[in-house]
Order: structure tokens, then C-alpha cells, then sequence
């Protein structure tokens, strides 16, 4: 937790330490619980984009990665798409964790970053075909 003033306002900060629910624990939840905690994610995630463009630091360097790709897909590949967005989030972790070995080794501060992955049916999307 910290402290911040902005234009005269204290502001209390808070650091998430960021949790895995699984399949299991997520699909026990009301839609209402998977909603709120969707909504903070949206938010932190937004937030921080936003941040990142006014400050310029989105784009300084180039080798960022933004995409944004509207598809249409049947169930299959729409568990072909989970599975894939899985397999990059558990290979961010063991990235992560292996390079959180190497700068406690060699002392160095890193590069602060984060990564972004969704997933998702859009709110305007048309209704199902009968």
C-alpha cells in the first residue's frame, strides 16, 4: 500500500497480489462474483493502458505487443482459443518466475511490464443464428 497526491488529493494505493482461480473454483461462482471480479480486472487493465498512452510509455519501446482481433468461431475453436490463451498465461508465470531467479542473481532491477490477454464474446454481437 501507498500514498499518492494528485492535484492536492491524497490518493491510498493498493497492490493486488495477484491469484489464480482455476476452472473449478471459477465455474462454483455466481454469474454476479465472475461479473465483480471481471469489472476490477477490466478496470486495472484499462486503467493502466490508459496510463501507459498518456505517458508515452506504451509505444517507447518496439518491441510492445498490442493486437485486437474480432473472429467468429464455432465451439471447438472456441476451446482451441482457451486452451491457447492458457498455455501463454502458465508459460508468462514459468517466464516470470525464471527471471525473477536471474535478477536476484545478478542484482539487476528488470523492466517493468505487464501482460494482457482476453477473451471474450462482445457486447454487440449478434444474436445466435436459429
Amino acid at each position: 500500500m501507498g500514498e499518492r497526491t494528485v492535484e492536492g488529493v491524497s490518493e491510498v494505493l493498493y497492490r493486488t497480489h495477484p491469484s489464480i482461480i482455476e476452472d473449478e473454483e471459477w465455474e462454483t461462482l455466481s454469474r454476479a462474483q465472475r461479473q465483480r471480479i471481471s469489472e476490477g480486472a477490466g478496470h486495472l487493465i484499462t486503467g493502466e493502458i490508459d496510463q501507459a498512452l498518456q505517458a508515452g510509455s506504451l509505444d517507447a519501446r518496439v518491441d510492445r505487443y498490442l493486437t485486437r482481433l474480432p473472429f467468429r468461431v464455432d465451439e471447438r475453436g472456441w476451446r482451441e482459443l482457451m486452451a491457447i490463451h492458457e498455455e501463454a498465461f502458465r508459460a508468462t508465470l514459468a517466464v516470470k518466475a525464471s527471471s525473477a531467479e536471474r535478477l536476484r542473481q545478478n542484482g539487476d532491477a528488470g523492466t517493468e511490464g505487464r501482460s494482457v490477454q482476453a477473451l471474450f464474446e462482445p457486447a454487440d454481437q449478434p444474436p445466435p443464428r436459429a
